[in-house]
């Protein structure tokens, strides 16, 4: 039989005292978590090294990726993506578009961006060569997700979702009520739900 309760002890990590600018991601691979601050700063933590903070040279936009590799990609509000290692060394910059949204994706070697130029940019995620460009009628603001089905979806301020494939094809487009509040959430069934900023579901 199943315990009726769960006991989770805490442990404690101390970071640095500021607010956090998106959700932290943390890497299976190091054990290592990473956090984009309201100041600008890349935090790097774990359990057994404690923390490192890396100062972003730009404004960034509210979001990091991680590759299976762990370098990690800092989207900026300026319309530039920095690369840095696990440890924290930036590597490059490239730009593209204007106004990074939030969160690119990592899938299958493609990096997705969402910007507010209303393109969704897919890059050669190391070098930042353009791949491939979906051109919306509205802006980006939610990160990209992929589904089960290894469809690549997202929503415009248009109020359509798009799901396209890895080199930028799209396969399908659903108008809403209204644009999308948050990255649709798939199942593993294939079914996709989507919160609107009017409230639906």
């Amino acid at each position: 039989p199943l315990p009726t309760t769960l006991y989770i002890e805490p442990i404690p990590l101390k970071v640095p005292k500021s607010y956090l600018h998106c959700p932290p991601v943390f890497s299976p691979r190091s054990q290592r978590i990473f956090m984009l601050t309201s100041q600008g700063t890349l935090v790097i933590a774990s359990f057994q090294d404690g923390y490192r903070e890396v100062a972003i040279p730009r404004s960034v936009a509210r979001g990091l990726s991680l590759s299976p590799e762990e370098f990690c990609f800092i989207p900026t509000l300026g319309g530039g993506i920095f690369l840095l290692s696990s440890d924290g060394e930036i590597l490059q910059q490239f730009f593209i578009g204007k106004w990074c949204s939030p969160s690119p994706l990592f899938w299958k070697n493609r990096l997705f961006v969402g910007c507010y130029d209303s393109n969704l940019y897919i890059l050669e995620p190391y070098i930042g060569k353009e791949v491939a460009r979906v051109k919306c009628q509205g802006s980006i603001l939610t990160p990209p997700t992929v589904t089960p089905l290894e469809t690549v979806v997202f929503g415009a301020l248009d109020g359509i979702i798009y799901g396209i494939t890895r080199n930028g094809e799209i396969l399908w487009k659903r108008a809403l009520d209204a644009p999308v509040a948050c990255s649709p959430v798939a199942s593993e069934t294939g079914k996709l739900f989507a919160i609107t900023q009017k409230g639906t579901l």
